[in-house]
């Protein structure tokens, strides 16, 4: 911990991504004896970009070099699979960029890539066709035509992939020219750019004692509106089925109050500013860290990702170590489970690695039948989508709001909450279904979680992302299947990142000593204090009537005390705490920092102490144009 009397540059320093970085202890071993194996398949594991972070390149011919430049960018404003923002290289055509390859690549290397319109053309734009190439050492080893124009459709300006193999060569180019448009006009991008190495591994079978495993994040979802933990409204009965034949886990807190920190532990194993994806501005997973998909596929596990929030986008690199993602943006559950189901039957008996993130209680709410008859009823007069936040914003401005109706729209959009988890309730169902059809049930861990929960008006606050309060950090954790205990509950006071290893070391999946974290059923977890943040938080100021951008937000939980700081630059004096006991759920209980000074100290120390062992210098990737546009669309940032 650090000394009370700490100087404050120190921590600050570590606060602006200046701290050192402390590895995290690696424990666990696989058990004796393997799984079966099928056969021998290559394995390609992804080394690294050639744009993040960025390789040198020279323009080649008469190309104006500030023209051309690395960023993120989309192919269409369209939501949907393979639309999502990627990191690329934006080349005007007609142009070409060289690259001198890295050196050490296998003869075998191959190079990743997607091809794209920049989705930005201008209405001067004719019809016409760009031509991609790719040439190795000067030879053409890619050619690939797409259609532009204002007219062309949005499922023919997805990104289209490809990749070819490098085959020792010295220089990649790449080179687009246009027919038939206004060149000037015609920005192409050249996206993801992955070197990727083979590695033979042995396809094996799953099996009670190596089972599959399965990782099911439902979107959004606070543990207090589950009949699992406590609740009594019917949103549940499927959870409920599968936590009486597992573990339920009662106390774990989320890493952050938003996707994309919470996210990247889950598949890491480390914590938000060790893996670095903390805010709007950060938004690619290191190719230097680990995720469980590399350590299962090099285990000889198939790998796949069903996503719906499109915050998850391939382009963010969550999903290094996955042989497939499939994007089902916004989708409701049933569909990604219905995809997921065509691809365990797919894998023909391989063992495999399944995440599975569905999105429904996240906003907007338009919960299915019978659902939303059952558990919301009809909208309060002069009720619309988005009016409660822009009553709960003026509110804080100082504008004087009706707080009858502002309470009514809450529990209304809060019933809502409670239709849309009955109808993702059902989908669980779904799964369990189809591995009790396909025979997997007894072979296949599972883990069901959240990446954060969500506030309807607790501390005054609503929705999440933007601070830290239990309703936006208390989510579910139940582990259900082969090695786990049946209707147990533990009241352990545990930690999303830790999720992986032990579903590595429960699966008993070679290799998982090279994963963060920790085995949450080796031992009863006996740490002191755990931590949280976010790094897009807001402070409402009532008596300023404002509400301040603060961006960054911890916490520190301690059997008995929750504290929240919010630091800011003009020192500890004028940084911002919240004290309160830990009753029930710290959400009820009394803001109390001023009856004890001390303990606020000693706390506020803990997290210092914490960022300075955690955090870590990392190469960052500027999230664009195309997060932020994202970001805002589903309500983690505003327009100012």
């Amino acid at each position: 911990m650090c000394a009370r009397g700490k100087p404050e540059s120190s921590v600050r320093a570590a606060l602006r991504l200046g701290a050192c970085v402390v590895a995290a202890a690696l424990s666990g071993a696989c058990g004796a004896g393997g799984p079966e194996v099928l056969g021998k398949e290559t394995a390609w594991s992804a080394e690294r970009s050639l744009l993040i972070p960025a390789a040198e390149y020279v323009v080649v011919g008469d190309l104006d070099e500030s023209a051309v430049r690395i960023g993120e960018f989309n192919s269409t404003a369209k939501r949907q699979g393979s639309a999502g923002p990627r990191p690329g290289l934006l080349i005007p055509a007609p142009g070409a960029v060289q690259f001198k390859l890295p050196e050490g690549l296998s003869a075998r290397a191959r190079l990743f890539f997607e091809l794209g319109i920049q989705r930005q053309l201008k209405a001067t734009s004719g019809e016409g066709t760009v031509t991609f190439e790719l040439l190795l050492d000067g030879e053409l080893a890619h050619s690939q035509e797409l259609a532009i124009g204002r007219d062309t459709p949005s499922a023919e300006r997805l990104w289209v992939p490809a990749e070819i193999e490098l085959g020792g060569a010295d220089t990649l180019t790449l080179r687009a020219s246009v027919l038939g448009a206004d060149a000037g006009t015609v920005e192409v991008i050249f996206a993801t750019l992955e070197l990727r190495e083979p590695k033979e591994v042995s396809r094996t079978k799953s099996s009670e004692e190596h089972p599959n495993i399965i990782v099911l994040v439902i979107d959004t979802l606070r543990s207090d509106r589950l009949e699992p933990y406590g609740y009594e409204r019917p949103t549940s009965p499927h959870l409920a089925e599968v936590a009486s034949r597992g573990v339920v886990f009662e106390r774990p807190i989320a890493p952050s109050s938003w996707t994309p920190p919470s996210t990247a532990s889950i598949l890491t194993g480390m914590d938000p500013l060790k893996h670095g994806l903390m805010d709007t501005k950060t938004a690619f997973l290191s190719y230097e860290d680990t995720t469980i998909a590399e350590i299962c596929r090099a285990a000889g596990m198939r790998t796949a990702a069903v996503i719906a929030n499109p915050i998850l986008s391939p382009g963010h690199n969550y999903w290094q170590g996955f042989q497939q993602c499939i994007e089902l943006y916004d989708e409701p559950g049933m569909n990604l489970v219905e995809e997921a189901k065509e691809w365990i039957i797919e894998q023909k008996g391989s063992r495999f690695l399944l995440y599975l993130q569905l999105f429904d209680p996240h906003k907007p709410y338009s919960p299915m039948e019978p659902y939303a008859s059952a558990l919301s009823g009809p909208a309060p007069a002069g009720y619309r989508p988005g009016a409660l936040v822009e009553m709960m914003k003026e509110r804080y401005q100082g504008v004087d709001v009706d707080l009858d109706v502002l309470e009514q729209y809450i529990a209304h959009e809060s019933e809502k909450y409670d239709a849309e988890i009955a109808g993702c309730d059902v989908a669980i169902g779904a799964l369990f279904q189809a591995l009790d059809e396909l025979s997997l049930r007894d072979e296949t861990l599972v883990v069901i979680t959240s990446d954060h929960g969500e506030a309807f008006g607790e501390r005054g606050r609503l929705d999440h992302g933007n601070y830290l309060c239990d309703a936006m950090l208390r989510v579910p954790l139940i582990f259900s299947g082969p090695g786990v205990p049946e209707g147990e509950r533990r009241s352990d006071r545990v930690e999303l990142r830790d999720v992986g290893m032990t579903l590595l070391e429960l699966a008993k999946v070679s290799d998982a000593h090279r994963f963060d974290g920790r085995n949450l059923f080796a031992k009863a977890v006996t740490e002191d204090l755990r931590f949280s943040s976010t790094w897009i938080g807001q402070l409402p100021l009532p008596e300023e009537q404002r509400v301040e951008q603060v961006g960054r937000v911890f916490s520190a939980e301690s059997p008995e005390w929750t504290l929240i700081w919010v630091p800011r630059d003009d020192g500890w004096e004028d940084d911002h705490y919240e004290l309160y006991r830990n009753t029930e759920t710290a959400d009820t209980s009394a803001e109390v920092s001023d009856e004890h000074p001390e303990l606020v100290v000693s706390l506020r120390d803990a997290i210092a102490d914490w960022i300075e062992r955690t955090h870590r210098d990392r190469d960052g990737w500027s999230s664009g144009e195309g997060t932020v546009e994202l970001l805002k669309a589903l309500g983690y940032i505003g327009d100012d």
